[in-house]
């Protein structure tokens, strides 16, 4: 499963709200298929095999804690190595 297609589904159920993928934890709610996804959403969230953490304030941690960052070719290469370092610092990416 994409991440794009599970992001782009909670983005247009609960616009405001902040999601990021995470590595490991235990899903409130699971489902197979993005559109199986129902509003409010909150906590951990499995869509297929990919773990979301869902909420209405972005991740507190960091020195980017709070700033929202967008990276054009996050998919692989630089972009993908632009994209961590920015999560790791506390961007919503």
């Amino acid at each position: 499963m994409s991440i794009r297609p599970a992001l782009a589904a909670i983005q247009r159920l609960q616009p405001g709200s902040f999601a990021r993928v995470v590595a490991s934890g235990d899903a409130v709610r699971s489902v197979r298929e993005p559109g199986e996804l129902t509003a409010p959403l909150s906590g951990m969230v499995r869509v297929g095999d990919v773990l979301i953490e869902v909420s209405v304030a972005p991740a507190a941690d960091g020195c980017l804690a709070g700033q929202v960052a967008i990276v054009s070719g996050a998919a692989s290469g630089l972009g993908l190595g632009v994209a961590t370092g920015l999560y790791r610092a506390g961007a919503c990416v």
